[in-house]
Parts: structure tokens; C-alpha cells; sequence
């Protein structure tokens, strides 16, 4: 028997139905309030009143059923939360006040199933309790529930908000999106839905551009407003794209903030939207804003209709109505009429029939998770009726007198088949059940805006109490707004090109961030501009160093065999001169030029072309040492001589003006002497030099693309080496200049004056051209041809033009007249005409 009583507190109704085994109920069947949390709104049409209707359902098939309490009829009391913390309170005060009933012949009160909303019950799972009474839930998923040294007598058939949190983390993650805008509703479910959104995006390394969270009774421009924040949000993501919204919201808000977006929202602008199951399926949420809803991803419960159920519900009529009022606000309120007779006829003009089933194409809510409830609390109390009655009919004296306590231990263990799917309901160590979701797209099907399937998610706890996974979509099916089938993007900064690296942002450093480019000569290791060390290059991907090849002169560069082919036959004519020199040592000519010092110079040649070859091999200490030495030592051997020749000229002739004595050191042997001397002075300055600084072979770095192996020199120590031989240089110039007109036998001093001539235009260009040269290589290159040049100048100057009078010349033998312009005594003559033979014509 059913009958209707009228609550206490305003005019709340509630739905009492007689059993020898209560169960409480607490149903959302109006919807609460739109500006406090203790008045009641309008008949919630989906999912609320069919909730309801599916409890009442549920029990119908249990008493009827003759494998399930055999003898035993459950009874409920039922009452209306309107979505409300406080009303569904007192709900649960009045199942509290009726177990404290001592009244004989009143039947226990086994527990609750219910409420809907998380808020509504934490709420009421505070006090439920204290007085030990069980809870089953058919639609809170707050993770906060899951906590049983709180919560330990709730239990519910659907998943905890942590399945969803991580299975939105994964639908992110499968459409590669990295940075997302979020809004949620206040209280536990949006609140805490979020929460575990968020803990789960952090592990994913997906990155949050905001967190929204809506007033607990927003207004329409509280929605247009949050619109606005997510536009600005996006315009102010320059580097990026950001587009997809995660939304953790209640169906109203949800609906909200849809209808603002329609408004706000201009020239094809949009939002992609990823909601959790509170929009679901629901076509409220999208009811005249259909456009900015569509695309939409969104959560639901794994979908299965419980065709009795359907059946039956779609056919009840007024006139067979037997759930009092609540019924009739539903049927009126579907119809759009009004009953005649109602205790509370809605403000409809046209009158409903009595007789006139509901409409057959009635959207059915996720009733299945009501169901599965009110059968776990059914099963739980036939396992107990087996254990504590012994296969008694009706109740036995332990079942009269329930311990609820005992009946948990039931119900947290119990399995049967889900009421529509092919599995069975079991609840996990947190009272929960494991998460298996729909995946729906929001999207226009044959002209009309349809939530489709497009794939599913499962989760379940492993070992370590963590959630493990597994989400399946098929993204052909997917339409996003405008009829776009291309996934959108959202993300925060684009990948940094090659040779960059990322500087992150202040905020969401992991997924916005700046790029700066890397230096020529760097590499990127962990995100890091890391030079490479000297003598080596960055590879092309920049991650790992070369080494730049080591590069000098060698007789395989083209310069160096051009040069090598010069000084060879230099070498070979100074080598030919010298021997024809020695064979013809006796002759008068060669006598005459000096022999001593033409070996001197000779040397001097044979040293230049050394020393230049030198160049051409790799340096190392010794040779660097070496090609000091030779550098220097080569061109003072050839000027020393020329030095003392013109010399010797100039203090003989002038003598002569003056004098009949013979100038002193003249002879052959002091000649010899004071050239080794200089010599020697030159060797002393080199050495000087060595010693202060003693010679290595070093890397050069100044190029980007080679390392140069050069001697450890500098220009200025160079040029100081070098200052003894231009000083030379200098001097014999001079004589050479001052005696260009000496008579015919002192004619050697034009060739010695050409010789200087050419000499010194060697270093003018030489010097410019060195101390500017580019690199190490290059100077040697204008040093080796210098050396090559002056020992050729010297060759071809003074000692080819002697060979060339032996074969070639006539000697005429000089007149005391014709040589000398003073009076001279015979004897004086005669001694003048052996010193000039000596010195040469």
C-alpha cells in the first residue's frame, strides 16, 4: 500500500510505501531554487522524477520476484532534496527519526539509496553516520566519499569523479591538447571533479590556462561575463592557440554558460568543449543554443536502457496514478496541460487527459545506476536473510532485529548482474565501482543536433590504488562546430625551430614558453645553449660537438706547390752556381770576387730556399725553433757579404782620393770575420728571442670552420728579429746608392746597387702585406715568398752574372788612368791595380 504524507516543513511532500524491510530514498524530483538553498524549483523532468520512478520501479520487481527475499516485502520512505544541501538534510533526519521510532511492528530500516548531487550527499553521509545506516549513491561521484575513515557507510553505483578526472585527462591527451581553459561549479562535485582534473593534468604535463570558478547562483550576466574572460584568456595567448574548454559543471551552469557562449560569441567564433557527465547526454544543457554547443565532447555513464522499465514508465496515465502528486507535476509538466484534479495543476491552458500515456519517444535518463542501488541493498539483504535466517521464510527474529552494521559487510561484498549491462556490480575497497564512461559527440545528424557515442573509457584501481585506464575513440565520427572534422589545436607556445632552445614562462612554464636561439657555435643539451669547446663545431642537429679540422700549410696546398716549384729550381740554380764556382775556384774572375764571402753568400741563398721550405712542414717545437733561426740567420747571410763589399768600395775609392795607405780590414780573412760576426749578432738576437720566449706549436681558433696549427709568434716579436736584416738592408743600399759611378773595375758596385734595389722593394712589399695578412698561413706564404725573392735577387744579382763573365765576358785589365783620377807613384799604381784585381772588376 502507498500513501502520501505531508511533510512537517512547508508544503514538501514525501512518498511512504509499506514492507517488512525499509529503505530510505532521496530523489532530486524538483530542482532547487535559483536564489537559496531552502525553497524548491520546478519538477526536474530528466533525470530527477525518473529516478524516482525507476526506485519504485526497482522495488516492484524485487517483491514480485521469488528468488530474491522470499517472503519479505521492502518497503521505502522517500523524500524530495531538490538538489539542496539543507532540504536534503532534512530528508535524512526523518529516515533518522524513524529508525529511532520504539514502536512495536515497525519495519527496520535497512538503508538509504541516495541522494543525487556529491554536496547533497556529504551532507547528509555526515549524519547518516553517526547512526551507522548505509548509503548507496546513484549519482554522487565527489572523490571526497571515497574516504572511509569518513565515509564509511557510503557506498555508490557509479564511478568516483577521480575515474572521470583522469578519463577527461586522457580524451585531452588522445586530441593532443596541451593547454586548456577550465571552468567548474561550486561544491563537491564540480569542486572536487576539478581538483582531481587538475592533479591528473599535472602528471599528463597538460598545462591550465585558468580556473573558473562560477558563483553558487550564477546569473545570466554572471555567465556572459565568464565568456568574456575566456575570450580574453585566448587573446592574450599570442604564441599559441586555445580553444578547448573543460568544464567540471552542474547541469544548470552547464546550460548557462552554452546560452552565453550563443550570445557572446560572434563572426564564427567558438569554444570546443570537453564536460563531464553532468552534461552527458542531456539535451537541456543545449535546448535553443544547439549552435554553440555543437562539437562538444562530453562524459557519460555507460549507456544501457532498461527496456521493462522504459516500457512501463512511458505507459502510465494519471488516471492509474498511484505516486500521488509528484507524478502529476511530471505529467503536466511533459505535456505542457494541465489535470483537472490535481492537488497541484501546473498553469497550462490546455486540460490533460487522464488516459494519455506519456510520449514514446521520451527521453530516458541513466536510470540503470538507480536500479543497480536498489538491487545492491536487495542482494545485500537476501545474502544476509540466507546467512542469519537459514533458508527461512520471512523474516527471522535476527532480521527483524537488523544490525546495520552487519548488513555493511553485506553489502560491501555483494555481486549481481548489472540492470541493463553484461557485467556485474561489484564495489571496490573504497565503496566505489570501477569507471567505465561514454565518450559523446555533440553534433547534427540527418538535420538535427544528436549526443553520439564515439567511444568509450574503463578504469579501474590497480594494486597501488591508483587508476589505470584505457580509452578507445574512433575520431572519424567526430564533427567538430561548424562541421569541421580536422581536431582543433590548443596549446600554449608552438615547438621552438631547430638552433632554438625554450625560455618557459613564469606561469605554466612546463607548456608556455619563448624561444632563443642558440649561438653559432652551440649545442643543445637539455635544453641548454651549450658552447662547444675550442677546435670544435656544433653537428648540424646541434647535439654534439666536432672537431674542426686542424689545418697549416703543406705541400699539398696549391700556393705551397706553386712556391715549392720556385724555390726547387732556385735551389737547383744556387746549388749548379756554387759547383761551377768550385771548379772554377782558379780563375782569375772568380778570385777576384771573393771567394770567402761569395761562400758566405752562397750559404746565404742555399738558407733563404731552406728556410722558405720550411714553411710547408707541420709545426711543432723544433721546427718552429728552426724556422726562426733560418728565417732571420738566411737573410743575414746574404746581406752581410754585400754589406761588406760595398763597404770595402766605397772606404777603398775614397782612400785613394785622399791617400796612397791601404784602408784597413780589407783583406779577405777580416772580410770573413766581420761577416761571421754579424752573423753571429744575428744568431744572438734569434737566440735572445728563443730563450725569451721559447717556440711552440699552437691552435689558432679565430675561424668558425677550421682550428690553424701555427707557430706561437707575434708580429712584433717578428718585426724585431727581422730589424737587424732591414738595418742591413738599409746600409748596403746606401754604399750601393754612393758608388753606382765608380770607374769600370769597381762596376760590381751596380750590380750590388740593382741587387738593393730590388731588396728593398721585396720588404716594402713584404711588410704591409704580412703584418696585415689574415692568418698565420698566410703570412707564411708572404714570408716564404720573401725568402724565396731575396735569396733569388741575391743569386741571380751577384754570383750568375760572375759565371756568365767566366764563359762568357772579356777581362780588361784597368789602367792606373782609367781607375783612378789622382796621381798615383808607379809603385802605388801597382799595388792599387793588385788591390782592385783582388776585389774584382
Amino acid at each position: 500500500m502507498v500513501k502520501n504524507n505531508q511533510v512537517e516543513k512547508g508544503d514538501r511532500i514525501s512518498l511512504h510505501i509499506d514492507g517488512n524491510i525499509t529503505l530510505g530514498g532521496l530523489f532530486p524530483v524538483h530542482r532547487r531554487s535559483g536564489t537559496t538553498e531552502n525553497a524548491c524549483g520546478d519538477i526536474d523532468l530528466l533525470p530527477g522524477y525518473q529516478y524516482l520512478a525507476s526506485m519504485l520501479y526497482a522495488l516492484e520487481e524485487i517483491n514480485d520476484s521469488p528468488d530474491i527475499l522470499p517472503g519479505i516485502a521492502l518497503g521505502a520512505k522517500i523524500y524530495d532534496t531538490c538538489r539542496s544541501q539543507t532540504i536534503g538534510s532534512e530528508g535524512a533526519k526523518e529516515i533518522i527519526k524513524y529508525t529511532l521510532r520504539d514502536e512495536n511492528g515497525i519495519a527496520p530500516l535497512a538503508g538509504v539509496v541516495g541522494p543525487f548531487r556529491s554536496d547533497v550527499s556529504v551532507a547528509v553521509a555526515n549524519l547518516l553516520r553517526v547512526f551507522n545506516i548505509p548509503q548507496v549513491s546513484y549519482g554522487s561521484t565527489t572523490p571526497v566519499l571515497s574516504n572511509k575513515d569518513l565515509y564509511g557507510y557510503f557506498l555508490r553505483t557509479v564511478p568516483s569523479n577521480s575515474y572521470q578526472g583522469k578519463a577527461m585527462v586522457d580524451v585531452v591527451r588522445h586530441f593532443g591538447w596541451s593547454y586548456v581553459m577550465t571552468v567548474y561549479s561550486p561544491g563537491e562535485y564540480g569542486e572536487r571533479g576539478m581538483v582531481k582534473f587538475y592533479e591528473e593534468a599535472e602528471r599528463a604535463g597538460i598545462c591550465i590556462a585558468n580556473k573558473k570558478k562560477l558563483p553558487s547562483f550564477p546569473t545570466e550576466e554572471d555567465f556572459d561575463k565568464t565568456i568574456q574572460e575566456l575570450l580574453e584568456i585566448r587573446k592574450k595567448n599570442f604564441r599559441g592557440k586555445l580553444d578547448a574548454v573543460v568544464l567540471f559543471c552542474i547541469q544548470r551552469d552547464n546550460q548557462g554558460l552554452v546560452r552565453a557562449a550563443q550570445k557572446v560569441l560572434e563572426n564564427g567564433e567558438r569554444f570546443y568543449w570537453l564536460a563531464s557527465n553532468a552534461w552527458g547526454d542531456r539535451k537541456q544543457v543545449t535546448e535553443g543554443a544547439d549552435e554553440a554547443g555543437e562539437g562538444a565532447i562530453t562524459m557519460n555513464y555507460i549507456e544501457g536502457e532498461v527496456d521493462s522499465f522504459k516500457k512501463k514508465f512511458l505507459n502510465m496515465i494519471p488516471s492509474l496514478n498511484k505516486y500521488g502528486r509528484w507524478f502529476e507535476e511530471f505529467y503536466q509538466e511533459t505535456l505542457k496541460c494541465k489535470l483537472k484534479n490535481s492537488s497541484k495543476p501546473l498553469d497550462y491552458q490546455q486540460e490533460c487527459s487522464t488516459n494519455k500515456s506519456l510520449p514514446q519517444d521520451l527521453e530516458i535518463g541513466p536510470v540503470r545506476v538507480v536500479i543497480n542501488a536498489v538491487y545492491a541493498m536487495a542482494h545485500a539483504l537476501n545474502n544476509m536473510h540466507l546467512t542469519l535466517c537459514a533458508g527461512q521464510r520471512g523474516l527471522c527474529s535476527d532480521m527483524q532485529n537488523l544490525k546495520r552494521e552487519q548488513f555493511l559487510n553485506f553489502l560491501k561484498n555483494v555481486s549481481f548482474p548489472d540492470a541493463s549491462l553484461d557485467f556485474n556490480v561489484t564495489f571496490n575497497q573504497n565503496g566505489d565501482v570501477d569507471g567505465n564512461y561514454n565518450v559523446l559527440n555533440f553534433k547534427k545528424v540527418e538535420g538535427r543536433h544528436r549526443h553520439v557515442i564515439i567511444g568509450n573509457w574503463s578504469g579501474a584501481l590497480n594494486e597501488d590504488g591508483n587508476i589505470q585506464g584505457n580509452i578507445r575513440l574512433d575520431d572519424d565520427e567526430i564533427v567538430w562546430g561548424g562541421g569541421k572534422t580536422t581536431t582543433p589545436l590548443s596549446y600554449c607556445s608552438k615547438a621552438c625551430p631547430a638552433r632554438k632552445i625554450t625560455i618557459p614562462e613564469i606561469t605554466n612554464a612546463r607548456c608556455c614558453w619563448r624561444c632563443k636561439g642558440c649561438r653559432s657555435n652551440d649545442i643543445i643539451m637539455n635544453n641548454t645553449c651549450s658552447l662547444c669547446g675550442k677546435g670544435k663545431i656544433p653537428d648540424t642537429n646541434m647535439t654534439r660537438c666536432l672537431k674542426l679540422p686542424v689545418v697549416f700549410p703543406t705541400w699539398n696546398d696549391t700556393p705551397a706547390q706553386v712556391l715549392t716549384g720556385f724555390i726547387s729550381a732556385g735551389l737547383i740554380a744556387s746549388i749548379a752556381t756554387a759547383v761551377i764556382f768550385i771548379m772554377q775556384r782558379k780563375n782569375r774572375i772568380v778570385k777576384a770576387s771573393g771567394r770567402e764571402l761569395s761562400v758566405i753568400l752562397f750559404l746565404g741563398v742555399i738558407l733563404c730556399y731552406i728556410a722558405a721550405l720550411l714553411h710547408f712542414v707541420k709545426p711543432q717545437a723544433t721546427i718552429c725553433g728552426a724556422k726562426r733561426f733560418t728565417d732571420s740567420v738566411s737573410m743575414t747571410a746574404c746581406y752581410a757579404p754585400v754589406l761588406l763589399r760595398t763597404n770595402r768600395i766605397y772606404r777603398i775609392f775614397k782612400a785613394a782620393q785622399k791617400s796612397v795607405r791601404r784602408p784597413t780590414m780589407i783583406s779577405p780573412l777580416s772580410q770573413t770575420f766581420v761577416a761571421l760576426g754579424i752573423i753571429a749578432t744575428q744568431c744572438l738576437i734569434t737566440m735572445i728571442w728563443v730563450l725569451s720566449k721559447p717556440p711552440l706549436s699552437v691552435e689558432y681558433y679565430g675561424y668558425k670552420d677550421r682550428v690553424i696549427l701555427e707557430c706561437s709568434t707575434d708580429d712584433f716579436s717578428v718585426a724585431i728579429n727581422l730589424c737587424f736584416n732591414v738595418i742591413l738592408m738599409f746600409i748596403s743600399t746606401v754604399y750601393a746608392f754612393q758608388t753606382r759611378n765608380f770607374p769600370r773595375n769597381f762596376n760590381e758596385a751596380k750590380y750590388i746597387g740593382v741587387t738593393m734595389y730590388i731588396s728593398c722593394s721585396v720588404w716594402v712589399v713584404f711588410l704591409p702585406c704580412y703584418l696585415n695578412a689574415a692568418d698565420s698561413i698566410w703570412k707564411s706564404y708572404f714570408l716564404c715568398s720573401s725568402l724565396f725573392l731575396i735569396g733569388t735577387v741575391t743569386l741571380l744579382g751577384l754570383l750568375v752574372p760572375k759565371v756568365l763573365l767566366v764563359y762568357f765576358g772579356n777581362v780588361v785589365e784597368p789602367s792606373g788612368e782609367s781607375t783612378l783620377t789622382c796621381t798615383m807613384d808607379d809603385k802605388s799604381k801597382s799595388e792599387h791595380r793588385r788591390d782592385t784585381m783582388t776585389m774584382g772588376s
